[in-house]
């Protein structure tokens, strides 16, 4: 599909939302047109399209894409790379800290300015900050950027929807999203461990408990542990085990 085409398609799109759209609150006229950019521009940059416009929410959208369409060979450029920590909607407890990255690519010719920064527009926030400073990346350079969150205490899907700025206001480069699934009954990583090292004391327990009361023979192949509880060396070693046979052979 050509260019032509395509703006032909957008613009039929928005003509059938604005006739849905009939309304003269401020507030209202400011999530709609959030709401059709796709929360790209936040709410007090809503309010100076419509407040230019008069208030029309379909001269405020016109507005927008023309002062984007002047702007945007002058803008830095952005791409999300991966998520490296917490993948979509992963399984997190209620209230539980984790730390979100992202890694990301500076996919235009410049460096970026100073002052750019990535900022929380949209959905549920998990932290108390609201802004990341960014480096002034050059052409090509990718960087990690990760921000220390808590999970909400409501089990279910929660998202918080971030986006870069520059230093002028201006959003550019692709929005990045924290998607979580909040799960009672998950354990914590500390937790997690936790239960692993007791596990492999007890197996270790159990091994010298079998062993006193069956070993036969100096042929007697003994199980693993490591294979069998996924325990490090140094778990099992560490419980001092001398273990001999009823020939005064070690084992």
């Amino acid at each position: 599909m050509d260019s032509d085409a395509e703006m032909d398609s957008l613009e039929a799109n928005l003509l059938n939302k604005f006739r849905s759209m009939g309304t003269t609150d401020k507030d209202v006229l400011i999530s709609q047109f959030q709401d059709l950019l796709g929360f790209q521009l936040n709410p007090a940059g809503c309010a100076f399209f419509l407040d230019m416009t008069g208030w029309n929410l379909q001269s405020a959208i016109g507005a927008y894409y023309d002062f984007e369409g002047g702007q945007e060979s002058s803008l830095p450029s952005m791409s999300l790379v991966s998520d490296v920590t917490v993948k979509e909607s992963e399984s997190i407890p209620p209230n539980t800290s984790f730390v979100k990255t992202w890694r990301v690519q500076n996919t235009g010719k410049e460096r970026w300015p100073g002052g750019c920064c990535l900022r929380f527009i949209n959905g549920v926030k998990m932290t108390g900050e609201t802004m990341i400073p960014m480096p002034q990346l050059a052409s090509g350079e990718m960087t990690d950027i990760s921000i220390n969150l808590i999970s909400p205490n409501v089990p279910g899907v929660h998202r918080g929807q971030w986006r870069t700025y520059t230093n002028t206001d201006t959003p550019f480069g692709d929005m990045v999203w924290v998607i979580i699934t909040v799960q009672q009954g998950l354990y914590t990583v500390a937790e997690s461990q936790e239960m692993h090292a007791v596990s492999c004391d007890t197996a270790s327990d159990n091994l010298l408990t079998n062993l006193n009361g069956n070993v036969q023979s100096n042929h007697l192949v003994l199980p693993s542990i490591d294979e069998e509880m996924g325990c490090d060396e140094s778990e099992t070693s560490a419980t001092g085990l001398q273990l001999h046979s009823n020939n005064g052979f070690n084992l």
